[in-house]
């Protein structure tokens, strides 16, 4: 396991080098297999093996409200419960439209989660996965060395969120000011806001939700510093299931040739 993992970082690593130090500049041409409107962008990687898995593309960006409403709106996947009180009512389509927001969702079960990768990757033609917890390691390790996190350098093309925030959600510190892309990539492309760099990968109990998890199994602290904003919180009331300080990505599983 662990050679697999020095392997994979060093793979990534001479990869970094070879492309000048700057993987950045390789987003934006073949590194993206976006291929439609709201769709999580990926990032190409040299593609490794771990644990017998080939994985060729990472997500840019956590997965977000925007991201997972797709599957809803299509009537595949299913609405996280909200826990509202009572004489909230239920939400409408409106208010549930208005969850459609570019913010990191940090909370699904396995099952909501497994659906939503099911559902996109029919959608490009690809096989998407939560990361293990060595795959996450090895992918973001090259991002020690980037601590770049002013909202200045950030990509302009990004939009801002809607800051009309509907009642079901609850925010802290100044989420208000942030959002994803508002601090830098780190050298893979690779942005990391929600959860200070904190990942869920697929460590988890497949039968279980997530508030069944021992979570420490669920979620890894990579060694990197992918433009993580450390005040940063944001967090959404899902009936059954904790809130959780950690960003949900997807990697794409590269075919056997």
């Amino acid at each position: 396991m662990r050679l697999g993992l020095l392997k994979g970082f060093l793979l990534i690593s001479a990869w970094i080098l070879a492309s000048g130090g700057n993987a950045t500049d390789r987003v934006g041409t073949n590194t993206k297999i976006r291929t439609c409107i709201d769709c999580p962008e990926f990032v190409s990687l040299p593609t490794f093996s771990i644990s017998g898995r080939n994985i060729s593309h990472v997500s840019r960006y956590e997965l977000t409200w925007k991201n997972y409403l797709q599957s809803y709106f299509a009537r595949a996947c299913s609405l996280p419960k909200l826990s509202v009180r009572k004489d909230f009512g239920q939400p409408s389509e409106a208010e549930i439209q208005s969850l459609a927001l570019d913010w990191p969702i940090g909370v699904l079960t396995l099952e909501q989660i497994d659906c939503y990768s099911k559902w996109l990757g029919k959608r490009l033609g690809v096989e998407l996965a939560l990361p293990t917890s060595d795959e996450w390691s090895a992918i973001d390790q090259p991002s020690a060395s980037s601590v770049d996190t002013s909202p200045s350098s950030a990509l302009e093309t990004r939009s801002s969120p809607d800051w009309k925030l509907p009642i079901y959600t609850i925010v802290f510190d100044n989420i208000r000011d942030k959002h994803i892309g508002s601090s830098a990539p780190n050298r893979m492309g690779i942005f990391d806001l929600h959860g200070s760099f904190r990942e869920l990968t697929s460590t988890c109990d497949e039968k279980g939700r997530l508030g069944e998890l021992n979570l420490t199994r669920c979620i890894t602290r990579s060694g990197g510093d992918s433009a993580a904003n450390e005040g940063i919180r944001y967090a959404l009331i899902i009936e059954g299931s904790p809130s959780i300080d950690a960003g949900i990505r997807l990697v794409v599983l590269a075919k056997n040739r």
